[in-house]
């Protein structure tokens, strides 16, 4: 783990076996730092009352000070201002408390990701090769952290707006009956004035199934597959947006049954 956390780049080039090895060490890693995070946040919000204790522990000493009878003089005029002096800062403690609680249980972007895609490819290893390597990359990296493709101002607002494409997954790999997946995701992300306000999810890929019938051509899950002859033989290419990684898994399944014909 780095300094600013684990990285958010993992290149890999295994078999199935170390290739799912590290993809756990991967996401326990951002696990782990989410945890950390969350303890940080949990003790940021316990200093304040830890010094509001400390206040009222003293409570006596200022009444000492002032001359007041302790209790007897609480509801006096002078009392009264002590007394809302300690709930004005209960009141505002409590408030900021509840804000970084939420705050704290709110879900990473990053750490939602890794575990849908952790659970993606953990179903997608199940047909490959045991000794066929996996290769390729993921990048759980912030899109709007890169240069963006184009960007352009608003007719009516006048809102500067920024378009990114982020690939974040890049996997190439044998399967058990020797069909060979090619796959590939992207980001792409529309800010309007620094905030987010658009992310859509896109699949590309080629699965080449040597020896059988061409694919069936057709839509699967909003994705376009489209049969192709390559140098191996029949090929499936696909591409298209589907709606979110948790559902990788029952797209590719559908598109290699198309591709086995």
């Amino acid at each position: 783990m780095g300094f600013w956390g684990p990285p958010k780049v993992f290149a890999f080039d295994h078999p199935r076996a170390g290739f799912l090895a590290r993809l756990d060490a991967f996401l326990d890693a951002h696990e782990a730092r989410w945890r950390a995070r969350q303890a940080r946040i949990r003790a940021t919000a316990a200093l304040p009352w830890a010094g509001l204790l400390a206040l009222a522990w003293k409570v006596h000493a200022l009444w000492h000070l002032t001359d007041l009878d302790f209790p007897a003089d609480l509801f006096d005029e002078e009392g009264l201002g002590f007394a809302f002096l300690i709930g004005f800062l209960a009141l505002v403690l409590g408030g900021a408390t509840i804000g970084l609680l939420e705050w704290a249980k709110a879900p990473d972007p990053t750490l939602v990701r890794a575990r849908a895609l952790h659970a993606a490819l953990t179903g997608l290893m199940v047909d490959v090769h045991p000794r066929a390597p996996v290769r390729g990359v993921i990048d759980l990296g912030d899109p709007t952290g890169t240069t963006p493709r184009r960007e352009a101002r608003s007719p009516y607002s006048g809102a500067r707006k920024r378009y990114y494409r982020h690939p974040w997954l890049r996997l190439t790999c044998a399967l058990a009956d020797g069909t060979c997946l090619t796959l590939a995701a992207s980001s792409h992300v529309k800010t309007k004035g620094g905030t987010r306000v658009r992310e859509e999810l896109t699949l590309r890929g080629r699965i080449a199934a040597p020896g059988r019938a061409t694919p069936r051509a057709g839509t699967e899950g909003g994705v376009r597959a489209v049969g192709l002859t390559g140098p191996t033989g029949p090929q499936l290419g696909f591409e298209g947006p589907f709606p979110a990684v948790g559902q990788l898994p029952a797209l590719l399944a559908a598109l290699l049954a198309r591709a086995r014909g």
